[in-house]
């Protein structure tokens, strides 16, 4: 039963994302309001990956590799918007792969200049 509970959820957050992505749409012409909250990197991208990878079947299954070593992965972002992209570079990823896809993630401290 909670694998049922868990895809019940799934579905409700792809509806949600997909009422967004319409409004966006619409709104097209209308500059883009990030909605940014404190996240957990990581979280998102592991979120995104676990979404990904059961939603469709690959021949051979894909991997994620994370180096994230002294790196705090908390930031002030849009986490829908981070999904989004995290999405895209893991399935182009998984896409232009022959055999088996190994995606890694690496994360190294920067300072931004503004």
């Amino acid at each position: 039963m909670p694998a049922a509970l868990e895809l019940i959820e799934r579905l409700k957050k792809a509806g949600a994302d997909l009422r967004r992505l319409h409004e966006e749409v619409r709104n097209y012409a209308a500059p883009i309001e990030l909605e940014r909250d404190r996240w957990d990197l990581g979280s998102i991208w592991r979120q995104t990956w676990r979404s990904l990878t059961s939603a469709q079947s690959y021949e051979h299954a894909p991997s994620l590799a994370e180096s994230t070593t002294h790196v705090d992965l908390k930031c002030d972002v849009d986490g829908f918007r981070l999904d989004q992209v995290f999405r895209n570079l893991f399935d182009n990823s998984i896409a232009a792969c022959r055999g088996p896809a190994r995606v890694e993630v690496e994360c190294t401290d920067c300072e931004l200049q503004g």
